[in-house]
């Protein structure tokens, strides 16, 4: 499955969301087909991410930690309905918050 990124403005075709330094250090959102991934919070240890519709523009959730399961999870807004496109965007967008996690340690 091959999603969009933006670096510098330029939507670029990418396999998976791969975080360079230069991209990160400018907090630009990660694209898919479907979905922008804001940065919406930097904690010490972890990121709080924006789920948006690029279509419509809603919040549609965010991607946050959550110490309890020790992982990032997607908390959506309440009525909202996801494909499984969308929902493998999410996945694969924690799938690489958490390979960054273990990183960092």
């Amino acid at each position: 499955m091959s999603g969009l990124k933006v670096i510098n403005g330029t939507p670029t075709a990418i396999s998976k969301f791969i975080r360079e330094e230069e991209a990160k250090s400018q907090e630009e959102p990660y694209e898919t087909n479907y979905l922008r991934f804001n940065l919406k919070e930097k904690k010490d240890k972890t990121e709080v991410w924006e789920v948006i519709s690029k279509r419509h523009g809603f919040n549609l959730g965010v991607i946050k930690w959550y110490g309890s399961w020790r992982q990032y999870c997607f908390f959506p807004e309440p009525e909202t309905v996801f494909n499984i496109d969308c929902m493998d965007d999410i996945m694969i967008f924690i799938q690489d918050m958490m390979e960054h996690k273990r990183e960092d340690k």
